[in-house]
């Protein structure tokens, strides 16, 4: 079947759609980054060859003067886009969306830097490994890595070795042998956005440009998210925002639970609280035989309504069953989406919450997007000392963290201890 685009649909219906998604995308980017090309110097162009039986071509580039409707002919300068035998309304604006996206990503990688990709990586790898190790000097990062194996849900790349060492460069000259690994069957791979890589030799492999370009312009484009962050300096929720302009796939509900929780407005409360609920639910459901929430809880007098009760038993996690024995048979949640930091006020009337009802146990956590005060950080180090009582803070890095662990399988709740060993270590 030929194509069945005609020039008048392609003039009144593709170029406003690829010129409105491009405004979007250049209220969102940062200014005078790189990216500014793909929204506005680059244009759309369609190469009608139905009537030479020949493959038809959709494509953005930055080396024609304006978007135009071509026939009988191909590309004669660089682009991006895709040819196809038939190209049809209403699924071709999703073609022009697929193009936009690889044109994001492939300016992205090459302006990507080394302390990018070391940041990125760490946490990823972090999320996916209990035990990391770490070196850095001047000509390069490594990350050591014990069986590396990525599945088919979270996948990087087909490497597979008993001792691997992952190697950011700094420079453009680095032999493998410059690495130090006595362990057995163990592989050093190299991770760069450079293009040429002559100066890269002996290492097993080398995961260059095009395959960081090809990984997540394909269906891990949402993966990349703290790639991209880091790139263009950027909170999360407006990452999540560019993300949006250009997915033309579904995503998981942990996409999704992020998504909400970036994305609502500082001091809108109602939709936080919807947020938090969702990623409740997510992190803690495994943690349990059988997960239950009480929302908006009162006290009997209904002076004080706490957010987020978790009855706190039968606990597969061994932390939360820690807790039931010191008293903590319910857990108390308290959500914060102040356009502030927290303050010892509001630290104070949360330590009532806690004093009030023995069955807490002297422990509670506060959801605070923005994090605490310096002054509040000291108070909850005073309530510790005077009173052991211990509030847990996360943030909403600390929250997107948690989501990260339950998608690569581990325990949401390993936070929440991270956090509360971190605080009596501190007595």
């Amino acid at each position: 079947m030929g194509t069945n685009l005609t020039e008048a649909e392609f003039n009144s219906e593709l170029i406003p759609f690829f010129e409105a998604k491009q405004r979007k995308l250049a209220s969102l980017l940062p200014q005078s980054h790189p990216l500014e090309k793909l929204t506005s110097k680059m244009k759309l162009v369609f190469i009608d060859n139905q009537a030479e039986g020949e493959a038809s071509y959709l494509c953005i580039t930055e080396n024609v003067q304006k978007s135009q409707y071509l026939r009988d002919t191909k590309p004669t300068w660089e682009w991006l886009g895709f040819s196809s035998d038939s190209f049809q309304l209403p699924l071709i604006s999703i073609s022009i969306i697929d193009a936009m996206r690889l044109a994001f990503i492939s300016i992205l990688i090459a302006n990507t830097k080394p302390k990018n990709l070391i940041d990125y990586f760490g946490e990823f790898l972090e999320t996916n490994y209990r035990y990391l190790q770490f070196w850095e000097n001047k000509k390069f990062s490594r990350f050591g890595i014990m069986n590396l194996n990525f599945n088919d849900e979270h996948p990087l790349f087909a490497i597979s070795a008993y001792r691997v060492n992952l190697i950011v460069p700094k420079v453009g000259i680095l032999d493998a042998g410059e690495i130090s690994d006595n362990t057995a069957e163990n592989q050093k791979i190299l991770i760069t956005t450079k293009e040429n890589l002559v100066g890269y030799t002996h290492f097993d492999h080398i995961i260059a440009r095009s395959h960081l370009t090809t990984h997540f312009d394909t269906s891990h484009f949402v993966s990349g998210i703290g790639l991209f962050q880091r790139v263009l300096s950027l909170n999360l929720g407006d990452t999540i925002h560019i993300v949006e302009q250009l997915r033309t796939t579904s995503e998981s509900d942990i996409y999704d639970a992020k998504k909400d929780l970036a994305t609502v407005n500082l001091s809108n409360g109602k939709s936080f609280e919807r947020a938090l609920r969702k990623m409740l639910n997510l992190c803690l459901e495994p943690e349990y035989e059988r997960l239950r929430i009480k929302e908006q809880v009162p006290n009997r007098g209904r002076l004080r309504v706490r957010d987020y009760v978790v009855i706190n038993s039968d606990s597969k996690s061994s932390f939360l069953r820690k807790l039931l024995n010191r008293g903590v048979e319910l857990l108390l949640f308290e959500a914060k989406n102040y356009s502030k930091k927290i303050s010892t006020r509001d630290l104070d009337t949360f330590v009532e919450y806690i004093r009030e009802n023995p069955y807490f146990g002297n422990f509670g956590i506060i959801l605070s997007r923005l994090g605490v005060s310096e002054n509040c950080d000291e108070a909850f180090f005073r309530k510790l000392q005077a009173d052991k009582i211990i509030v847990i803070v996360l943030t909403e890095d600390d929250l997107v963290r948690m989501l990260d662990y339950v998608d690569s399988g581990r325990s949401a709740v390993d936070i929440l201890e991270d956090k509360y060993v971190d605080l009596i270590l501190k007595l």
